[in-house]
């Protein structure tokens, strides 16, 4: 019995195009069609609709590109100050809230920030300024809110009132030149004023009066416990007093208040030079100018600093730097009147 083969079944293929059926498709593609349907579905219309949203989204995303860069910079800025105040760093972070106030003018929260830390930096032009930027505006942080306000009660503590402005107009616009007896009735008048009795401490301090000078501080800090001036000028005091442990104690108070207080660094640094302490006095005085390569004070301070440590060539280049500069005058006064011997500042 002979056995019949069946040859194989070809696979089915379509019949034409799948979309109209027409016999003739093109060949090559995985979805059967013919030439004009294949075309068709090339340039299938894209509706109004969907072209409108995905303009939108195309200025959305280019917006974004502009702005954000910005937003986040500020973002950034905001967090630098934020972690500088914790740390008293208050220099750093009045630098990173004037960058979020530039960068994001609109933005109160900077501003406030911003107040908080030139206050403490001692920048009182830029805290006021920016205090009365802030009139009217809510603030909303009620911590925030209590702490303005208790710096912006300090703030006449650090200007003549009228009536002393008058005085000092009639003594040739000098507080040095308004006579003790004028001082002493204003003050008994206005006993709330804190800066005629700084202006009066400044006065007899440069008399050589350190014990009355050091009572008249000893008012103003038990009324203002942050005062700056008076905490400066302690350390002063206490060191022509040879009460050196004092004056170290009030510098740390200062650097307690900022950190980053070049005056507070220099007071430390003029402390340690006054105790023959002499490298660690150095050591201050050059941290102090590196935190403000400004501050006349801390450049007078190191360039005392180069003289005990027998740097003669870098205290005199920077003397001639100071002699250069008509608001260093009094600091560099004192500082070749030490290095010449008509000042005695250490036994």
């Amino acid at each position: 019995m002979e056995e019949h083969q069946h040859p194989a079944e070809e696979p089915s293929s379509p019949a034409g195009c799948a979309q109209c059926g027409f016999p003739v498709i093109e060949e090559g593609y995985p979805t059967p069609l013919c030439a004009t349907c294949r075309k068709a579905f090339i340039r299938f219309p894209i509706p109004n609709g969907i072209k409108i949203f995905g303009g939108v989204i195309l200025l959305i995303l280019v917006f974004a590109m502009i702005k954000v860069p910005k937003s986040l910079s500020a973002g950034i800025h905001l967090a630098r100050g934020r972690d500088a105040i914790d740390h008293a760093r208050y220099a750093t972070a009045e630098r990173e809230f004037q960058q979020v106030v530039r960068q994001a003018p609109k933005y109160t929260e900077g501003e406030e920030y911003l107040a908080m830390a030139s206050f403490y930096n001692g920048d009182l032009s830029t805290f006021f300024q920016t205090v009365e930027h802030l009139e009217g505006k809510n603030v909303e942080n009620e911590d925030m809110y209590r702490e303005l306000s208790r710096l912006i009660a300090k703030g006449p503590n650090y200007f003549p009132a009228d009536s002393l402005f008058a005085i000092y107009t009639a003594y040739q616009k000098s507080f040095d030149s308004i006579p003790e007896p004028v001082y002493l009735a204003y003050m008994q008048k206005y006993p709330d004023e804190l800066f005629p009795v700084m202006m009066y401490a400044s006065v007899v301090f440069d008399k050589k009066q350190y014990v009355a000078c050091d009572s008249l501080l000893d008012v103003i800090l038990q009324r203002d416990e942050i005062y700056l001036p008076a905490l400066l000028m302690k350390t002063s005091v206490k060191r022509e007093r040879s009460q050196l442990d004092s004056a170290e104690q009030y510098g740390r108070r200062i650097l307690a208040l900022n950190s980053e207080s070049a005056m507070g660094m220099s007071s430390l640094a003029r402390t340690r030079l006054k105790g023959k302490r002499d490298k660690e006095g150095l050591d201050w005085a050059q941290k102090a100018v590196a935190a403000n390569p400004d501050n006349v004070y801390a450049k007078a301070t190191l360039a005392m600093a180069w003289h005990f440590n027998n740097e003669r060539g870098k205290r005199d280049r920077l003397l001639d730097e100071l002699k250069k500069d008509t608001a260093a005058t009094d600091h560099t006064t004192y500082v070749v009147d030490v290095i010449e011997g008509r000042e005695k500042f250490r036994d």
